[in-house]
């Protein structure tokens, strides 16, 4: 009883117990104008037994605002993994006029998720409210035992909810969502012989410790949050919002020796899978190259496709077996199977666990989505594999996840680590242009096109992911970038298989009417720069430059050296008129280097004019502070999309 109410008077005094029709009515339109909708409250209530086990009761109280948000609340769904959760509805209930409605539970539908790739068996319970006005609230209130990652299938009882690290709780919870928030507030009841490590990071937010007899009760609540403003390639928002992270374990090596022992005999082989090690490394000569050998047999040829093993499907991988006859599996199982075959070729290695697309905190608590291979060398240092995401790469860990958290799986124990920053070189995109321009104002050229690292998988994949008879149709829509009256005369590409050496496209081409033409002058636009833009995987970084100012970091696939050299020659007795000035443009996050010069003509040959660009992104995540730095240079570089270069007839 002293712990209720100690409870009660910490809610009171922030107005958290307020009557829920009261608050509704408190919720006026004209404060969150623009908003289709708003959380009044968001209440999680977690108690944890000693075993670990979870039992979490979740509360909200939503009001709608405007036709958009009815819509929006129309239906609920309430998502859970039969394997390793139980999740009960306990109450839904719609509010209109300042009266309560409680829906029945009957209707409630228990469907299988939508699934693309990876088929675990995940579910969702769904309710359909009935039309809703704006001005009305909707309630809901759940409960949960167990966790919605699938880690380990103990059987028996709760035994199948208790987690795989057996007496340790962890979690992370974002203070804030896409529309406004009253009231966010997470409680977690644990035994008091059990400490809890804890950081905020991105704000502030209120915290009480209360106790009884047997546990400790910690309360976190945030108010007033305002919706989030998504802007273009931002990080995501755990690296953005308020985030209390949390866990019980005491540090990383304890994560790391866990993660070891309940996958370390997954990695059998036999005799096939021994014959296979023989033959993909039958040419190398050094361990280097019989690790890159094993990894790209690995990501060619175990497809993504997760299907569950049953028991113990989750963190824990597949066989090294399963994996071999099946042929698939997620990232785990794919990482799985380059361990089985390093370890029957004699490599000492282990699997590890990282984040893609975001960061992971000091707090040793599960903030993961990705797993990888870890070789540990003669000398005690590791090396990195990655066949996930090198799939007709020749990169073996790729360039798009350096500074990336991640923790070993080892006997004896690993910290959280770091992917260190790769040099921007290591990803360069290099893209020459010859052209000659006729009085008629038709451009005849050569596009050469080929990249490094990231860059060089980005254009890889454009041609190995796809049908060969769509190659030369994907060909002459990129080259209507240049012009929409360019054709492709002729094209050629190095094979794309081939992953000894970088890929290199080669694009002839014809664009009548690219240049505008008076009696005595031409006027065009540089066409490369535009050629570099219409590729998806090569140009991210436009859209995330264009307003003046940002309240997120940008998050972009990897740093670039982008490299552009274009020449043109003029039609016999033109004359190129003043050129753009170069420019030196040097900031932290990103640089501009800009010429352009010109080549009178000569007796037997004509005029040429040539412009040289290098944009230099120095790192993947542009800092607030860095922004209006790394804003300028990139300006710089796509403006020149907009230059008009004049060329004149007898020098007039």
């Amino acid at each position: 009883m002293r712990r209720c109410c100690v409870l009660l008077l910490c809610l009171a005094v922030f107005g958290f117990a307020q009557d829920d029709s009261a608050l509704l009515d408190s919720l006026k339109a004209d404060a969150y104008k623009g908003q289709p909708a708003v959380f009044a409250y968001d209440r999680t209530e977690v108690e944890v037994e000693a075993s670990g086990l979870s039992h979490v009761v979740h509360k909200v109280l939503i009001k709608t605002l405007d036709a958009e948000g009815c819509k929006r609340f129309s239906h609920l769904r309430f998502d859970y993994d039969p394997a390793s959760s139980l999740v009960e509805i306990r109450k839904v209930a719609v509010w209109h006029e300042g009266k309560e409605t409680v829906l029945d539970p009957g209707l409630l539908k228990d469907l299988p998720q939508p699934q693309y790739m990876i088929y675990w068996g995940a579910r969702m319970k769904t309710l359909d409210l009935p039309l809703l006005e704006p001005g009305d609230g909707i309630y809901y209130e759940t409960t949960m035992k167990g966790f919605q990652i699938a880690y380990l299938h103990a059987g028996g009882n709760d035994e199948k909810y208790t987690p795989p690290m057996r007496g340790h709780f962890y979690d992370t919870v974002i203070f804030g969502a896409d529309l406004p928030v009253k009231e966010k507030t997470y409680t977690l009841k644990l035994p008091r012989d059990k400490p809890v490590n804890s950081e905020i990071y991105h704000g502030e937010v209120g915290v009480k410790t209360a106790f009884d007899d047997t546990h400790a009760i910690h309360t976190w609540w945030k108010t007033d949050l305002p919706a989030w403003e998504e802007e273009p390639r931002m990080v995501e928002w755990s690296d953005a919002a308020t985030k209390l992270v949390l866990a019980t374990v005491k540090d990383w090596p304890e994560k790391s020796r866990w993660f070891y022992q309940v996958n370390e005999k997954q990695f059998e082989y036999n005799e096939e899978m021994t014959e296979l090690v023989r033959e993909v490394t039958r040419h190398c000569a050094d361990d280097d190259c019989r690790a890159d050998a094993l990894l790209h047999w690995t990501a060619n040829n175990i497809r993504y496709s997760g299907i569950s093993m049953g028991k113990g499907e989750g963190y824990t991988l597949h066989t090294g077996v399963m994996d071999f006859h099946d042929r698939c599996g997620v990232c785990k199982d794919i990482a799985g199977m380059l361990v089985t075959l390093l370890r029957a070729a004699g490599f000492t290695v282990y699997p590890a666990m990282t984040m893609a697309g975001a960061r992971v905190e000091e707090v040793p608590a599960d903030q993961f989505n990705h797993c990888v291979v870890a070789w540990k060398k003669p000398d005690g240092t590791f090396r990195m594999l990655d066949p996930t995401w090198c799939p007709f790469s020749m990169e073996t860990w790729s360039s798009a996840e350096q500074n990336q958290n991640y923790v070993i799986g080892s006997p004896e124990g690993e910290e959280l680590m770091e992917i260190p920053t790769f040099p921007p070189e290591d990803n360069l995109i290099s893209i020459r242009l010859d052209g000659a321009l006729s009085a008629d104002g038709t451009l005849k050229g050569t596009i050469i096109a080929q990249g490094r690292g990231y860059s060089d998988a980005g254009l890889r994949w454009a041609f190995a992911n796809g049908f060969k008879a769509d190659w030369e149709p994907s060909l002459r829509r990129w080259m209507t970038a240049v012009s929409p009256e360019a054709r492709v005369v002729d094209w050629a590409i190095t094979d794309p298989f081939d992953l000894t050496k970088p890929l290199v496209l080669t694009l002839k081409f014809e664009a009548p009417r690219y240049a505008w033409v008076t009696p005595d002058c031409l006027a065009f636009t540089p066409g490369a720069l535009k050629f570099l833009l219409d590729s998806r995987r090569w140009a991210e970084f436009p859209a995330a430059v264009k307003s003046e100012d940002r309240k997120y970091p940008v998050w972009l696939r990897c740093n670039r050296d982008i490299r552009i050299e274009e020449t043109y020659t003029l039609p016999e007795g033109f004359t190129p008129g003043d050129l753009p000035i170069g420019q030196e443009i040097k900031e932290n996050a990103g640089s501009y280097f800009f010429a352009a010069r010109t080549v009178p003509a000569g007796r037997k040959t004509p005029a040429l004019v040539s412009f040289s660009h290098r944009f230099i992104i120095e790192r993947r995540t542009v800092e607030v502070d860095e922004y209006p730095g790394f804003r300028k240079a990139a300006r710089a570089f796509l403006d020149f999309d907009k230059t008009l270069i004049a060329v004149t007839k007898g020098g007039k």
